[in-house]
């Protein structure tokens, strides 16, 4: 059901000395990176997103790339030094039941110490501290739709309420609302899979000496990942925890998927507590990344499948490159200019990495 019209539409958090205001969709990593590069960039800037989901804490992988990016971004070592980061040296690729099959030095990758682990929930609140620090305005809210006159971008919030901005930036993951206004409706592909993730403490749940010791595969600094045509396993160690994720053919339990496997994976899976399986889905790159003032950014645009350890470094990227453009455009920038470069932004994952 459609929302009910409100008021007359509210301009977005005010406006730049130069009249600009901007409204992102999503305050996922992607969207808190987007609102940080616009507020650098001269905008005032409103997040609209609803309330973060309540689950255990997921871990992802920041490469030389995402720090580069981060470290753009945050532009002052003060906020970089509030992100907990944990090493990653080795990571070791093995078979499914558990030999050794190739030891992928992370950590001296491409630079010392250039790999790191980080709890998803630690750069959010890092990312979030430092877009409200720049005056970016947070509220709760879901998009509807989408209106763009060529000047102004009109959004309309399922609770009826409409804003009004001069760019609208879709940071709203795959099942983006913005990519909809852009390309249409187009549902995600459905990878016949799905997900489980877990937080263990080491001390807490007793995990054994022979898994977590100091040069053992879950030692500091250590990951391993295994898999069989048909589930993946990953774990990684975040200084007193661990976290793991595994991937199985949709209908399969985890248990069932992993018979057979690795000893250390049935141990770890043995450990609550654990996220609901939830589904896995991708989408193609996105044909178009802009039209008038509205946008992609981060997974609405590029999606991809959690195991790569990609999709929150490319986000920061965007972001980047974001910054770059608009503040190198001056006022009022035109949306078209910033992202004809849809090119340039996955390009700069070279110059970053």
């Amino acid at each position: 059901m459609a929302p009910q019209a409100g008021d007359s539409p509210i301009q977005c958090g005010g406006m730049d000395h130069h009249g600009r205001c901007a409204l992102v969709i999503g305050a996922g990593i992607a969207g808190q990176a987007a609102a940080i590069a616009l507020a650098r960039a001269g905008l005032s800037v409103t997040i609209v997103d609803g309330p973060p989901p309540k689950k255990p804490s997921r871990a992802m992988s920041l490469w030389k790339n995402g720090r580069a990016a981060l470290d753009k971004l945050l532009d002052d070592a003060r906020h970089v030094a509030t992100l907990p980061t944990h090493a990653l040296d080795l990571v070791e690729v093995r078979s499914f039941a558990g030999d050794l099959l190739w030891p992928f030095p992370a950590g001296a990758w491409s630079g010392p110490g250039s790999a790191r682990s980080v709890w998803h929930d630690d750069l959010i609140d890092c990312l979030s501290r430092r877009s409200k620090a720049l005056g970016v305005v947070h509220q709760e809210g879901a998009l509807w739709c989408l209106s763009d006159d060529g000047a102004r971008v009109d959004a309309v919030l399922r609770s009826g309420q409409e804003l009004q901005a001069d760019v609208v930036i879709g940071a709203d993951g795959l099942h983006s609302r913005v990519r909809e206004h852009l390309l249409g409706p187009e549902a995600p592909h459905d990878l016949g899979q799905e997900m489980t993730c877990g937080r263990i403490s080491i001390s807490a749940d007793k995990l054994p000496a022979w898994l977590c010791a100091p040069g053992q595969l879950l030692g500091p600094g250590r990951a391993f990942a295994c898999q069989s045509e048909r589930a993946r396993f990953i774990a990684t160690r975040l200084g007193d925890d661990v976290a793991w994720m595994a991937t199985c053919m949709l209908g399969e339990s985890i248990e069932a998927a992993f018979v057979g496997a690795a000893p250390a994976v049935g141990v770890l899976l043995n450990c609550k507590p654990r996220t609901p399986a939830f589904r896995l889905h991708d989408r193609p790159l996105a044909a178009r990344w802009v039209r008038g003032g509205v946008g992609l950014l981060g997974e609405s645009a590029h999606p991809m499948t959690p195991e790569l350890g990609q999709g929150a470094c490319l986000s920061l990227e965007d972001a980047v490159v974001l910054n770059e453009c608009v503040a190198r455009l001056g006022p009022r920038p035109g949306l078209a200019a910033v992202f004809d470069c849809a090119a340039v932004v996955t390009a700069t994952c070279a110059s970053f990495g």
